[in-house]
């Protein structure tokens, strides 16, 4: 037996067996949230893919300045009762200092705050708009459906959104997480401990951007 999960999933799995091993895909800070020990000593039942997701953050802020001459103030929009949002709001802030930018946030607790603010976003006040990973109160599925009625760039973390409208993403390769994951699927089934099997990081990324979208602004 053997179980694949994402890093939520695997958290759960990991407090129903310590027997059984588990390969997450996509952790974002596995050490920090106790699924492993370390990179290299993973410990335990469990290993997998991390997805550098607070490493890109500043990454993918640059590339959004590259890519939108002039901008200098970045709208983010957060989730305020949420604790990983919040844990995370210091990451986007020391990215946008040190790019030069000006992190303009806007904490919500609705759905209807969310679409409040993206709907009232003035080119005068904002450039473009940062999405947050986080699913909580359909951010970035506001952000989505709003923005590119109001010819607002955006940058996102996944090529879903381009795909659907959005004009950029940079992330790592969904494709390439998961043929390293099936990787350590396959030594964890021949045998191996996943407690030996250090966890890895994505070595392939992709910059995605929407022409359609990139010539509507």
């Amino acid at each position: 037996d053997l179980i694949i999960a994402t890093e939520n999933a695997a958290t759960a799995a990991q407090l129903a067996t310590t027997s059984i091993p588990i390969v997450f895909m996509g952790g974002g800070d596995p050490v920090g949230s106790g699924l492993v020990k370390s990179f290299a000593r993973p410990g335990g039942n469990i290993t997998g893919i991390a997805d550098l997701e607070l490493e890109l953050v500043s990454k993918r802020m640059e590339i959004f300045r590259d890519l939108i001459p002039g901008l200098k103030r970045v709208l983010f929009v957060y989730d305020a009762a949420n604790a990983v949002a919040l844990s995370r709001l210091g990451v986007h802030r020391d990215a946008a200092h040190r790019l030069g930018l000006r992190l303009v946030e806007r904490p919500v607790r609705t759905e209807d705050e969310v679409r409040s603010v993206i709907s009232t976003a003035k080119k005068s006040e904002v450039d473009g708009i940062f999405s947050t990973r986080l699913l909580s109160l359909n951010i970035p599925g506001s952000i989505l459906e709003i923005a590119p009625k109001q010819k607002m760039p955006t940058m996102f973390d996944d090529a879903f959104y381009v795909e659907r409208g959005a004009l950029a993403s940079y992330a790592p390769s969904l494709y390439g997480l998961g043929r390293q994951a099936a990787r350590l699927v396959d030594r964890s089934l021949k045998g191996a401990r996943p407690a030996d099997l250090p966890v890895e990081q994505p070595t392939k990324f992709e910059l995605v951007v929407n022409l359609k979208a990139a010539k509507a602004l």
